[in-house]
């Protein structure tokens, strides 16, 4: 069984396109500025990307532990805490010395 568009939304697609072409015209032009980036300062754009991910570790940890007690009692609590906890310790950690984050990772990848 295939799905069906609604006919007017196939017919509406080419003018829908021509109202956005420019999104995708900025966002090619935005990733070959940050492209070029990486491209001329590695060490500065990792490092970014290790505090972006340290954040992200952090936000995700939070929200592990949230959905952990709104499941109160069922068998997914414990670890749900834990992982949210580990998630956190190591965004903090990630943080708090990016350089040797990526350090260890580069070491952890060469294993």
């Amino acid at each position: 069984m295939s799905p069906t568009l609604p006919p007017n939304t196939a017919a509406s697609f080419p003018s829908m396109a021509k109202k956005i072409w420019i999104f995708v015209i900025i966002r090619g032009v935005l990733a070959i500025i940050f492209g070029l980036i990486a491209l001329f300062a590695p060490i500065a754009t990792a490092i970014a990307l290790a505090i972006l991910i340290a954040a992200y570790a952090i936000v995700n940890g939070v929200f592990d532990i949230i959905e952990a007690i709104r499941h109160r009692g069922s068998s997914s609590m414990v670890p749900g805490i834990v992982l949210g906890a580990v998630s956190i310790v190591f965004g903090i950690l990630v943080l708090v010395w990016p350089g040797m984050s990526l350090g260890i990772l580069v070491i952890l990848v060469g294993i």
